[in-house]
């Protein structure tokens, strides 16, 4: 097999997962939106914090520059009826990561392990809970997979042009 035409098939390859990407981080991102809206009306049962901790992700980039990003994290229990759940989501929005650690110690202090607190609750399914209603945060998944998708329809444009010109159609 020639090997320039491995060469686009192997681009074609990566445009094909790009829109794959795209149409799963859409998809999540609509999904996580209407959950958002639902927990607006979602019933409150009494909750306790029962960990709190900040991860920290570093990432390198091409020039050797690291970076950190500090993230909150909290786990939580809560009681609907006789069962008790327990979860880490704090909303369909997710949680923000930052720059600066002693930014993320502030959020983190927002709810301090053994806190009493709200959880908002599916009642029906108990286990799918909140600590922040509503939809906050939750476009950024449905604007990255638009845009992923849109590039990569143009890049499959250009993709094929060149694929078709390779082989002498025009």
């Amino acid at each position: 097999m020639d090997t320039q035409l491995i060469g686009y098939l192997c681009v074609g390859g990566v445009i094909f997962f790009v829109f794959i990407g795209g149409i799963i981080a859409t998809i999540a991102g609509i999904r996580n939106r209407r959950k958002g809206s639902a927990s607006q009306n979602w019933p409150a049962a009494g909750g306790l914090i029962t960990n709190g901790w900040i991860e920290e992700n570093q990432d390198t980039d091409d020039e050797g520059f690291t970076s950190t990003t500090y993230t909150p994290k909290w786990e939580y229990q809560y009681q609907v009826g006789q069962q008790t759940h327990s979860s880490s989501r704090v909303s369909f929005g997710g949680v923000t990561g930052y720059g600066r650690r002693k930014r993320a110690e502030e959020e983190l202090n927002r709810f301090p392990i053994n806190s009493q607190l709200r959880v908002y609750y599916d009642p029906a399914n108990p286990s799918d809970a909140v600590l922040i209603r509503g939809t906050k945060g939750t476009m950024g998944g449905i604007i990255a997979g638009i845009i992923l998708m849109a590039l990569s329809v143009c890049g499959s444009c250009f993709w094929l042009y060149f694929l078709l010109k390779n082989m002498g159609v025009f």
